[in-house]
């Protein structure tokens, strides 16, 4: 009798244990997977937050349609999302973005007006490592009061430690000036930082300017 005790818990383990499979599995390779997910979400999500569509699965990446986001301060829209984060790296605590692609955006910017107080300091320090492989957008507009600025694509890619920020690329193209700049800072304490860039600007019936520009030093003081 205890043989067969035994062998009926081995029995519901393993099938215990191929449940928790097919169910893994079905989360992260199927596109109903990605779905129910998003939908268990969503509901924990800000609620200025929101989005229309998503196809693709976890495991070879996600297509995000109509992205928004609208709060006091800006109104974003994204037509389509394309993402892919890597699974293994989240037990070693890391989230490793190896691509994002964001595709037509619309970006307001709101007048939030002077509420004559000193704004509160700006700190990030992430529980977890954040890379970024390689991201881009493209087709974008930003929109303030009567102005306008559109961008033809930026490309991206670093890493977010803590608080200690490693920007390895940034290159933004626009039909009023290019920027390429490296840098790295530390986004809490004394927010250290050292960045390179160099820059191109067009300005209609001027010659074109072009530069290098270099910025170090800490909260005390910053050196260009």
């Amino acid at each position: 009798m205890i043989r067969r005790l035994i062998l009926w818990l081995a029995g519901g383990m393993v099938g215990l244990i191929m449940l928790i499979g097919i169910a893994a599995a079905w989360l992260v390779a199927t596109e109903s997977g990605a779905r129910w997910l998003l939908a268990q979400a969503i509901p924990r999500l800000p609620s200025a937050l929101q989005v229309e569509a998503v196809n693709g699965t976890m495991l070879e990446g996600l297509n995000f349609h109509n992205v928004s986001w609208t709060d006091t301060a800006a109104e974003v829209f994204v037509a389509e999302l394309d993402t892919r984060v890597e699974l293994g790296p989240l037990l070693r605590r890391v989230v490793r973005i190896n691509y994002l692609d964001l595709r037509t955006v619309d970006i307001l910017i709101g007048d939030a007006g002077d509420t004559g107080k000193d704004p509160e300091p700006f700190t990030v320090d992430l529980p977890v490592t954040l890379e970024l492989e390689s991201a881009s957008i493209s087709d974008a507009r930003i929109s303030a009061a009567d102005r306008a600025f559109e961008i033809q694509r930026i490309r991206l890619s670093g890493q977010l430690a803590g608080s200690a920020l490693a920007v390895q690329r940034f290159d933004l193209e626009s039909e009023l000036a290019d920027i390429s700049v490296a840098a790295d800072a530390t986004l809490s304490g004394s927010y250290a930082a050292d960045a390179t860039g160099a820059w191109e600007l067009r300005l209609p019936d001027q010659p074109t300017l072009s530069g290098l520009l270099q910025l170090r030093g800490d909260a005390s003081g910053y050196r260009v």
